[in-house]
């Protein structure tokens, strides 16, 4: 989680965030290649463990990454091009799964969905959904990590179930008016999701609001 950490400050410069990028997918930390990677370490070593720093640290790493650039090529040559393995790790290993989890310290499950929750967020904010995007049934490579985003928040998906738990536990907790371990990182967590289903088009219902072309 250090070593990470040690990138994610490194990566404050432009020049070495392509890189970065290139370092990550030699590795095969989120790709895979037949190697253990980011995914096996959070559901085989922290998960029994329930600590999370290296998850946590390589969210940070990610969205100081995405900050400067998601390379249209991205993995081209070793797999389908794209930023969609990293959209993988993000939402489905990690936001979907963080309700589930045990946390020794009960703040850390609010820190998780904050930084997960505010990543997803800035990937949708950056989208201008296209006519062209949606066609093939949304199979084309490199698409923008905005649109899986998009199309997920409005269907009955686990990822629009999972936003608005957030808010629902967000409200009975602060509804308490009690201190509880990780109150501001759950507050950072509602609030990134409201962002997030209104940056998406989703009413105040919960209902999706028309999207205009």
């Amino acid at each position: 989680a250090r070593l990470v950490a040690l990138l994610t400050a490194l990566a404050r410069s432009p020049d070495i965030v392509h890189p970065l990028w290139q370092a990550l997918e030699g590795a095969g930390l989120v790709t895979g290649g037949g190697r253990a990677g980011l995914v096996s370490e959070l559901e085989e070593v922290e998960a029994r463990a329930e600590e999370f720093p290296l998850t946590r640290s390589f969210l940070g790493l990610l969205d100081r990454l995405t900050d400067s650039e998601i390379p249209g090529g991205l993995g081209a040559g070793s797999r389908a091009p794209g930023f969609q393995p990293y959209l993988a790790l993000v939402q489905d290993s990690v936001f979907l799964k963080f309700p589930a989890r045990t946390y020794r310290d009960p703040g850390e499950k609010w820190a998780v969905a904050a930084a997960a929750l505010q990543l997803l967020h800035k990937l949708l904010a950056e989208y201008t959904p296209r006519p062209e995007d949606f066609q093939g049934g949304g199979q084309g490579v490199g698409l923008h990590p905005g649109f899986h985003l998009l199309c997920h928040l409005h269907q009955t998906s686990q990822l629009l179930r999972t936003v608005l738990y957030v808010v629902d536990e967000a409200r009975n907790l602060l509804d308490t008016f009690s201190p509880f371990p990780g109150k501001t990182d759950l507050e950072a967590a509602a609030t990134a999701a409201l962002a997030l289903l209104d940056t998406g088009g989703i009413s105040s219902l919960g209902r999706p609001q028309v999207l205009s072309s």
